[in-house]
């Protein structure tokens, strides 16, 4: 699973808008769009815990290929955006 992760990152291609900084954002907001569900109830506080400790012990190929879809998609949505990542 984390194998995966790590070869979509390395395979990104370096340059201005591409890249292992730039892909990782999009991922990090598909995983706050998949727990979405769960820190929207949580206090402040707690929200940071949870994040410093996110529930993905179980997850399988299926959750990370979720995740890198959404990133994906993120990332042919806004990387053309005049304030893309500034």
């Amino acid at each position: 699973m984390a194998i995966r992760l790590f070869d979509t990152y390395l395979s990104e291609e370096d340059g201005e808008a591409y890249g292992f900084r730039t892909f990782h954002v999009y991922v990090c907001a598909s995983i706050l769009t998949f727990f979405s569900k769960q820190l929207k109830e949580l206090e402040f506080q707690d929200m940071v815990l949870f994040i410093q400790h996110l529930p993905t012990s179980s997850w399988t190929d299926k959750e990370v290929s979720s995740i890198l879809s959404q990133a994906f998609v993120y990332q042919s949505l806004f990387k053309g955006s005049p304030s893309h990542l500034k």
